[in-house]
């Protein structure tokens, strides 16, 4: 039962339909692990992480250098003169260094989005996880308690046809045993 649960938060639905797929039992790191390498939030964290990165790379740019050519009469009538230009703007220094921080804090903040991301994961796999060992053991036991109280119902049953039991205790044990069984199902 638990195997079939985390393949239900684990493995793709195209994969489920595919009836001759073998249920494989896992432990919870491993279900843990495999939930991590296919959940779609943890790989798109992951994607902004890297893109983060590469927008890094460029966050501190100085603006295109502008080069000018001109040609014709400018200072001296009657002469043709070349005017070759050069220029480039510069920001003020501060700025180039703020958006190396701010470049760096968003590469932080998707890596933290990462992390956020495989601890949910974590944490609903885990409570999936657990959730189904408790109700395979209290399965378990309901299965057990079914049991006795059926053998129970059926000694009172016994005892009253017998004459040595009442009609209360047959009719508690036959309650006890039914709800045990109503339980189980």
């Amino acid at each position: 039962v638990i195997a079939a649960v985390l393949a239900l938060l684990v493995v793709p639905t195209w994969a489920l339909r595919a009836q001759s797929a073998p249920v494989r039992t896992l432990t919870l790191q491993q279900a843990i692990d495999e939930a991590l390498t296919r959940n779609g939030d943890v790989r798109v964290a992951q994607s902004g992480v890297n893109v983060q990165r590469a927008l890094a790379k460029g966050a501190v740019s100085l603006p295109r250098t502008e080069l000018n050519y001109t040609h014709g009469q400018f200072n001296t009538p009657g002469v043709n003169d070349a005017l070759f230009g050069v220029s480039q703007r510069v920001d003020f220094p501060t700025l180039y260094g703020a958006q190396a921080r701010l470049a760096r804090e968003q590469v932080r903040s998707s890596e933290s989005a990462v992390v956020i991301a495989r601890n949910t994961v974590t944490t609903q796999v885990r409570r999936a996880y657990l959730q189904l060992q408790y109700i395979e053991a209290r399965q378990l036991v309901l299965t057990s308690q079914d049991s006795v109280f059926r053998e129970v119902d059926r000694a009172s049953r016994a005892r009253l046809e017998a004459g040595e039991g009442t009609r209360l205790e047959s009719v508690a044990s036959a309650t006890r045993a039914l709800r045990v069984r109503n339980t189980l199902e």
